[in-house]
């Protein structure tokens, strides 16, 4: 993983997604390692492929919170907020009462313009949590 990471800083984008690759064969539960292959692809403006490896994370290491928050960035930046509110509520399903994907869901809203369903969304959690 640091040698991606350096590849990355160095600006040898190539050379870091083979790294990465290689990595990811031989520790396919590290959620990091995906991590670092979809924001690669993100600075490469490659979103499909970004996806891909975010997705592939995801499977590989579904209770991990931010590979989820981090396709449902992608998606929002890509203007799907329909497909990012999807991923949080599967990811919500996945991972009960976690903070950071009820935090990332209410931050959405907010984002998307819609105060009042934000604070509907935190309401919500704020329940699940205190269930908890």
């Amino acid at each position: 993983m640091k040698s991606a990471v350096f590849e990355r800083q160095q600006g040898q984008l190539t050379e870091a997604l083979q790294t990465l690759s290689t990595a990811i064969s031989k520790y396919p539960k590290y959620p990091k390692l995906y991590m670092i292959q979809g924001q690669i692809y993100e600075d490469m403006s490659d979103r499909t492929s970004a996806r891909a490896a975010y997705a592939a994370g995801i499977k590989a290491c579904p209770k991990e919170p931010i590979l989820w928050i981090l396709a449902s960035r992608l998606e929002e930046a890509d203007n799907r907020s329909i497909k990012s509110r999807a991923l949080l509520e599967k990811a919500r399903i996945a991972i009960k009462a976690n903070d950071q994907l009820w935090a990332e869901a209410v931050g959405l809203e907010e984002r998307a313009g819609g105060p009042a369903q934000a604070k509907t969304v935190l309401s919500r959690g704020e329940n699940i949590i205190l269930f908890f």
